[in-house]
């Protein structure tokens, strides 16, 4: 199945344990999405850099297969495995073309209570 189009969305959500990372046409038509377990990696070593970094050029080379050459990247959720998410699509020999954060942050909080 060979993709018309160059370009497509990698979607990274990233936890405190697992990072979650899902490729999609630039129609939103969803062609690869995995977690770290899908490496092997079992409880804590799934939340290291590491695990982040090969998930994403694992489906990198995939998506390479597929003929998509540029792509999207939208991250969410905090965690510290960004970079090395960004490292591995690199590796995968993807251009970024634009990346974008969607992690929700609250601004006030819940309201404190009366002294």
């Amino acid at each position: 199945m060979l993709v018309k189009n160059k370009f497509g969305i990698i979607q990274i959500n990233n936890n405190t344990n697992n990072t979650f990372i899902s490729i999609s046409t630039i129609e939103k038509k969803l062609l690869f999405s995995a977690g770290t377990g899908i490496l092997g990696l079992k409880k804590a070593k799934r939340s290291t850099s590491f695990a982040a970094q090969n998930l994403a050029f694992y489906l990198g080379i995939k998506t390479y297969k597929l003929g998509i050459r540029f792509v999207q990247v939208y991250f969410k959720g905090f965690g510290k495995n960004r970079d090395s998410a960004l490292k591995g699509i690199l590796l995968a020999n993807l251009k970024i073309i634009l990346i974008k954060d969607f992690t929700r942050t609250s601004f006030n909080g819940c309201k404190q209570r009366k002294k």
